[in-house]
């Protein structure tokens, strides 16, 4: 087959660092799709200090790919790649490029909370907030930044003569990043300030105000603060929920003219990216996933599927379906329910299969009706076949899900109109329901019309762009990517019994999982360290606390609600807040049992300590002794360590005499220290998969010799 998709791209080589680049398809291979060429894929790679190129995670999708480099990206070498299907690191479809300084810029500036995170309700007088403003070109700069309240009632510019000053400050631009934070409390003085205009409603409105030079920027973000001063003193001991009206609300600021989004990434955290788990869905490898034993595509009519995709594409982040082992749960799910064209659950049953498959066919009185209704004849082979017409199908299906799930009576015929739609074989007038009601108030992008499938359950039939949408809906309403996180049998099992709690079709679900792991090549792929994601982080210390049973064990603390790069910064400037649960961990690895194997004479070797560093926790699946484990990824309990790969590494009960890496209670067979931990943890991925990260810090260490040798060598022993 002829080579298909991007050929050769133009754009310049040498990019002014704050100054958009844009990079652009010039020639194409013969014969490619028209209809394709507005979704090339751009993807920047950076070369590490391996030698090798990786993606930075950052792209683009449409005709022509924009990027703008930070300040730190300058004299970095990077590849830009155009392309339709996969990308290929070389050739004309890429370029070399080499980012330069630019001219000066304040190019952006944000608030959010005192932990970093996203602004969600009106802030409250008395509670802290961050200021970050991301600058190009000005390292050594001054700059004044002050906060304002807005008096006018347009919520737009900045005008000095009206609008009020309540703070100001003076900074210098100082690192490469060209960033820039400041905390600052939103204090009762500046809500007697705000209050004494005239145009005030329930809340006063705040922005932010740079100055540099001759460099002016004011934040497009406004920051809504309560008027409401009476429960001050209470809120200065609650955590802050602050909301943001306008745009620029998560920062450092990112659009796809921000500086901040190349040229600041930490190399240890993009080395693993992959750039098919942000890629688009494609026809071509759903192709290859809906495929019979003998690898025969399954899907008969590509029209609607094709006609889909753009909308599938759309929605797939706001469906959570970001990386390659979510996709491949998704695709091989809806493989089984509809093939992907079998879009109305079609009714052409025998009659004794009626009786077996559906409740209400297996009283007296359905057992008559599904000999009267259903086939005869039970095998298309023997002679005599026929197919149940149309009008004795409708009969079917009206009995068959008569009288549940908010479906009315058998004259109702509502178990032929709410029969299984769509991509996912939506049932049940409950479901048109509340899915409808749920992408309306949860999903919807702007610019998107609502979608009543209740009053239009054919729309799931006829319409491409509703087929899939309801099965978007379906997926992120019942959490269903709380549990496709992994690769395995029994993780296709729990995504199944979330779609169909009878199992019903799982052994081709599973193949068809497998086929869709080998095509988006999820085996190559680290899901677990593509994103700084909200959620929680576990610090085991490196410091000895007290010992407990004769062995030294470790403060762990559990921090909710939070990303690892927030938990960084405030452990770094001694803002932390307080713990949500302590407890305590001995981390010597003494087990001398003959079945544990001989330790290695290096220390973060086989049967010897966890090394330190960051991790996940991640919860047991069936077949594993201990309920919570470490692992590199999120995936699976596998670590590579500076001293070899290391796998199994839990958190139990016992203590060190019976480990040969994990952390111990030092409770026996007490399990309550683990179980409470466990309770404090409700980020773990199969229950709303939002990542628990794990640092474990460098611990002090004595050594001495293993009076056995055939246990070991050096045995290292933690010391307070």
């Amino acid at each position: 087959m002829a080579k298909k998709g991007v050929k050769k791209i133009s754009g310049p080589a040498a990019p002014r660092v704050g100054q958009p680049a844009s990079y652009s398809v010039t020639e194409w291979y013969p014969g490619t799709p028209d209809a394709l060429k507005a979704n090339v894929t751009w993807v920047l790679f950076k070369k590490r200090s391996s030698g090798q190129y990786t993606s930075t995670k950052i792209s683009k999708t449409g005709p022509v790919g924009t990027f703008t480099f930070g300040e730190s990206a300058v004299n970095a070498d990077y590849k830009v790649e155009g392309y339709l299907f996969n990308p290929e690191l070389s050739g004309p479809s890429t370029i070399h490029i080499k980012p330069t300084n630019g001219p000066p810029n304040i190019t952006g500036i944000s608030m959010y909370t005192s932990q970093g995170e996203k602004f969600t309700t009106p802030a409250k007088y008395g509670q802290k907030i961050i200021i970050a403003v991301q600058t190009v070109n000005m390292i050594g700069e001054d700059l004044t930044i002050s906060l304002w309240e807005r008096d006018t009632i347009s919520d737009q510019g900045h005008d000095n003569k009206v609008n009020t000053k309540l703070w100001e400050q003076q900074l210098t631009v100082e690192n490469k990043s060209g960033i820039v934070k400041t905390k600052l409390l939103l204090s009762l003085s500046m809500a007697v300030q705000a209050g004494a205009e005239w145009i005030e409603g329930s809340s006063h409105e705040y922005y932010v105000l740079v100055k540099a030079n001759n460099l002016l920027n004011y934040s497009k973000q406004q920051l809504d603060v309560s008027s409401d001063t009476s429960d001050y003193a209470i809120t200065k001991a609650v955590q802050e929920a602050l909301e943001v009206q306008g745009v620029d609300n998560n920062p450092p600021p990112e659009n796809e003219n921000s500086p901040t989004t190349i040229g600041e990434e930490k190399e240890e955290d993009k080395d693993n990216t992959c750039p098919r788990c942000e890629s688009d869905f494609t026809f071509e490898d759903i192709n290859k996933i809906c495929v019979n034993r003998q690898g025969k595509s399954l899907i008969k009519d590509s029209t609607k599927i094709k006609e889909a995709l753009p909308h599938l594409n759309k929605y797939k982040d706001k469906a959570g379906l970001n990386t390659c082992t979510k996709k491949a749960h998704f695709l091989a799910q809806l493989s089984q329910e509809s093939k992907f064209y079998d879009l109305a659950e079609g009714f052409n049953y025998y009659w004794q299969a009626l009786i077996s498959t559906f409740s209400k066919f297996k009283t007296a009185e359905g057992k008559a009706k599904a000999k009267l209704w259903g086939r005869q004849v039970k095998s298309r082979n023997q002679p005599n076949y026929s197919s149940v017409p149309e009008y004795k199908q409708i009969l079917i299906a009206s009995w068959a899900y008569k009288d549940r799930f908010e479906n009315g009576n058998f004259e109702s015929r509502d178990g032929w109109k709410f029969r299984g739609r769509g991509f996912k074989q939506i049932t049940w007038r409950s479901n048109y329901r509340s899915l409808s009601a749920y992408f309306n108030s949860t999903m919807k992008l702007d610019g998107d019309a609502e979608v009543n499938w209740e009053a239009n359950p054919e729309l799931l039939t006829t319409r491409g762009k509703d087929a899939i949408l309801s099965a978007l809906a379906y997926w992120t309403k019942n959490g269903i990517n709380a549990v496709a996180t992994g690769a395995s049998d029994d993780d296709v099992t729990r995504v199944t019994r979330k779609i169909n709690p009878a199992l019903k079709g799982l052994d081709e679900r599973k193949r068809f999982f497998k086929k869709a792991v080998e095509v988006l090549k999820v085996n190559q792929c680290n899901p677990g360290t593509l994103v700084d994601e909200m959620g929680t982080v576990v610090l085991v210390s490196g410091q000895g606390a007290k010992t407990m049973k004769g062995s030294v064990v470790y403060e762990t603390k559990v921090y909710k609600n939070m990303t690892l790069n927030t938990f960084k910064e405030l452990k770094e400037s001694n803002d932390l807040p307080k713990a949500n649960h302590t407890t305590y961990f001995a981390r010597d690895a003494h087990g001398e049992k003959k079945k544990y194997g001989k330790h290695s004479s290096k220390r973060y070797g086989f049967a010897n300590e966890c090394p330190p560093g960051e991790y996940y926790l991640i919860p047991s699946v069936p077949g594993q002794l201990y309920k919570l484990y470490v692992g590199d990824n999120g995936v699976d309990t596998l670590i590579n360590g500076v001293h070899g790969k290391r796998s199994g590494i839990a958190f139990h009960q016992y203590r060190p005499l019976y480990a040969i890496g994990c952390l111990t209670s030092c409770t026996g067979r007490d399990l309550s220290v683990v179980n409470t931990l466990l309770d404090h943890l409700d980020d773990l991925p199969l229950k709303d998969n939002k990542p628990v990260r794990l640092i474990l810090e460098e611990r002090k260490v004595t050594e001495s010799q293993w009076p056995n040798p055939a246990v070991g060598t050096t045995k290292w022993t933690g010391v307070l």
